[in-house]
């Protein structure tokens, strides 16, 4: 996210709880032209990517051993041929950085644009002193924080993912919440704020 950010890519998630259709009406609203997703989510992306009539390609981030589909790109690879990415584009603060959708409760989920500059005052509201709950990493001190928040959602990506990153937190990221997972990853990564 940050990666293609700073490349100047406007980045959409989409909610992994999602249908085929309802992802596809997305990817059409947001001219998206490439698709990351994992091995697992693979059938349900090459339906969606059908059901817009698009060419959109996947990119397939894969979890250690799992086996990437034949006609899957393989994410690590694509990072491998590119050493250097031109960063030739506009620096603006006000274009649109990320545009996440809605839940839909009204309808279709609408897609909200935040400019770089929203995501950066964002970040900054939630770590200032008085309402911050983890402390920026200085010398040896690094707060360790579990997220099993959505990232697809403004609250995850924002608030628990990138805000905690510009203060130099180790995140854990678990993909779902399950008691045991949860507490042996506690114990694993030591947590220093849950």
């Amino acid at each position: 996210v940050l990666g293609a950010c700073e490349a100047g890519i406007v980045v959409t998630t989409i909610n992994n709880h999602h249908v085929e259709g309802e992802i596809a009406q997305q990817l059409i609203d947001s001219d998206a032209k490439l698709l990351f997703g994992s091995v697992s989510s693979q059938k349900v992306l090459k339906k969606a990517v059908e059901l817009t009539k698009r060419s959109i390609e996947i990119i397939c981030v894969s979890q250690s051993e799992e086996e990437l589909p034949s006609d899957g790109i393989n994410f690590t690879e694509l990072l491998e041929k590119f050493e250097d990415f031109p960063l030739d584009h506009e620096r603006n603060c006000y274009k649109t950085a990320l545009l996440l959708y809605s839940s839909g409760t009204t309808g279709i989920s609408k897609g909200v644009m935040l400019s770089h500059m929203n995501v950066v005052s964002s970040s900054l509201m939630f770590n200032h002193p008085a309402v911050a709950f983890t402390l920026p990493a200085i010398g040896n001190h690094q707060d360790v924080i579990q997220c099993v928040a959505p990232f697809f959602h403004v609250y995850g990506l924002s608030a628990g993912l990138i805000t905690k990153l510009a203060q130099g937190c180790k995140i854990v990221t678990l993909s779902k919440f399950h008691p045991d997972t949860y507490l042996k990853a506690l114990e694993k990564h030591q947590a220093s704020v849950i």
